[in-house]
């Protein structure tokens, strides 16, 4: 997959001494060069062609890609170039040499950090937006170290006994609420029966009264 883009370090850009000497108009130049570096897809960071090519490829006069090569920024030769050596450093200690321009016969221009970089991109930097990662398969149950689970498991029975407990209650009271309505409706038929028998009574008692079996001259 072709790359969209490469990093560029702003603070190593304006640290850079041999960047440093360099004019406006060669830094430029420069920025066009890694640009058709970038754009190498068998071999990123370097250009097999003749200075001339390249000069005519970004549209500058060669005099500006002879001064880029005498401060070192632009890396190679058109007639023999020399080894590319690169020592990995991990931990606060160099490891061993990696060789990554092989010395060979020109024409060959590369930028040293692009090729360093490609390296350690490749090495170390196995799976990233341009490589296709492995998925990661699915973690199994049980989870961690058994401790969640547990405590998991116990906040699960806390809860339904709750819940049980809560049940229990609304049961509870729901009894007690029917047992108070049927001995409040008892109480209501009680009283009404008393009301009919006490009137009734009355009833019978003024009857009696006016009737034939009371004493004379009390009508």
């Amino acid at each position: 997959m072709r790359r969209p883009s490469f990093q560029f370090y702003p603070a190593d850009w304006a640290g850079n001494t041999n960047l440093r000497r360099c004019t406006h108009a060669e830094k430029g130049v420069w920025v066009d060069i890694l640009c058709l570096m970038h754009d190498n897809k068998h071999e990123y960071g370097v250009l097999r062609w003749p200075l001339a090519e390249i000069g005519q490829a970004v549209g500058c006069e060669l005099k500006v890609l002879h001064s880029l090569a005498a401060k070192e920024v632009l890396k190679g030769s058109d007639e023999q170039v020399h080894e590319f050596v690169y020592v990995p450093r991990t931990g606060g200690k160099d490891g061993d040499p990696v060789t990554l321009i092989e010395t060979q016969a020109g024409p060959l221009w590369y930028s040293s950090r692009m090729v360093r970089d490609e390296y350690i991109r490749q090495h170390r930097g196995g799976a990233t937006r341009f490589t296709k990662a492995k998925p990661k398969a699915a973690p199994k149950p049980p989870f961690g170290d058994g401790s969640s689970s547990s405590s998991s498991s116990s906040s699960s029975s806390s809860s339904a006994s709750a819940s049980a407990s809560a049940s229990a209650s609304a049961s509870a009271s729901a009894s007690a609420s029917a047992s108070a309505s049927a001995s409040a409706v008892g109480s209501m038929k009680r009283c009404r029966s008393n009301w009919s028998t006490g009137f009734g009574h009355a009833g019978i008692a003024d009857i009696l009264a006016r009737s034939a079996f009371a004493p004379h001259g009390e009508e």
